[in-house]
C-alpha cells in the first residue's frame, strides 16, 4: 500500500515504523517526539516508579539513489546500524543514517 503509514513489532523490543511519504528530516523529528513522550512518562508499580527510554535508528529510501541494494532488508540493516550507534552512545537518543555515514 503506497502512501500508508504503518507500524509493526519486529522483534522482542524492536518496532518498525514505515512512513512512505516522509523524508529523513521529518522521520527524525517524529522519532525525537516519540522518544520524548516515552521518556517523560512515569509508570507507577506499587511504590516504585519506572521510567522507560527508547532509542531510534532512522533511515530513508532516497528515490534518486535507488539501486539493487534498496530493499526492505537493506533498509532494516541500515536502521539497525543506526539503532546500535544510539545504544552505544548512551541510549535514549535518535540516530539517523546521516549521523553514522
Amino acid at each position: 500500500m503506497q502512501g500508508v503509514d504503518w507500524m509493526a513489532r519486529y522483534g522482542g523490543e524492536e518496532f518498525i515504523i514505515v512512513l512512505p511519504e516522509m523524508d529523513l528530516k521529518g522521520a527524525s523529528i517524529l522519532a525525537e517526539r516519540l522518544r520524548n513522550v516515552v521518556s517523560e512518562n512515569v509508570i507507577d508499580v506499587g511504590e516504585t516508579q519506572l521510567r522507560i527510554t527508547a532509542s531510534f535508528g532512522v533511515t530513508c529510501l532516497d528515490a534518486a539513489k535507488i539501486t539493487n541494494e534498496a530493499s526492505a532488508e537493506f533498509m532494516i540493516k541500515e536502521a539497525d546500524a543506526c539503532l546500535y550507534v544510539a545504544k552505544k552512545q548512551g541510549r535514549n537518543r535518535v540516530k539517523t543514517i546521516m549521523d553514522i555515514n
